[in-house]
């Protein structure tokens, strides 16, 4: 059985291999961000406006359909992805006068995906404050979520950005950036 300091530096030498992946992965995608690569560059910044900033996997959520398509065509010819790769989670409101098979169909039509991308599906009710007399913006179909879990995409798409937008310090490296 090893020791705590053993275990302990395993540990270490475990998380610097990732870091150094990710490393890796970001100068990858800085080799990809030229300014001939639209695709590639209108992706990355996308999603640094809309999406999450997780280290490990690619999350990207939005309600607008075209934008949606876009980043899906994105993920597919920039990083020769298929459509197995790529999981759809839907949030709606159960309110909206359609089922939840007609707002899953919709973005599986929407976005060329099967039932088998569908991961979860979440219904709301509508909050209180939301059943109120002033006018609201319906979402009708919710937003879709789109959901890559490969390291290597993400960090790619963050050595895109930081090459595209010139920052100097890298972020998605760490646990605290």
């Amino acid at each position: 059985m090893p020791s705590v300091s053993q275990a302990k530096n395993a540990s270490l030498a475990m998380q610097k291999r990732y870091r150094d992946d990710r490393i890796r992965y970001q100068e990858l995608g800085k080799l990809k961000a030229t300014p001939d690569n639209i695709l590639f560059n209108t992706g990355c910044m996308l999603y640094w406006a809309e999406g999450s900033k997780k280290r490990n996997r690619c999350i990207f959520t939005n309600s607008d359909p075209d934008m949606m398509k876009l980043f899906v065509k994105f993920l597919l010819q920039c990083f020769d992805l298929v459509a197995s790769d790529i999981k759809l989670e839907i949030h709606c409101y159960d309110d909206n006068g359609l089922g939840v098979d007609i707002i899953e169909k919709y973005w599986m039509d929407t976005l060329c995906l099967s039932r088998f991308n569908i991961g979860k599906t979440m219904l709301n009710v509508k909050p209180i404050s939301a059943k109120s007399n002033k006018p609201k913006r319906v979402l009708l179909y919710g937003t879709a979520r789109v959901v890559v879990n490969k390291v290597d995409i993400i960090q790619q798409i963050y050595g895109g950005i930081q090459k595209y937008a010139e920052l100097q310090e890298p972020f998605g490296l760490d646990v605290n950036n």
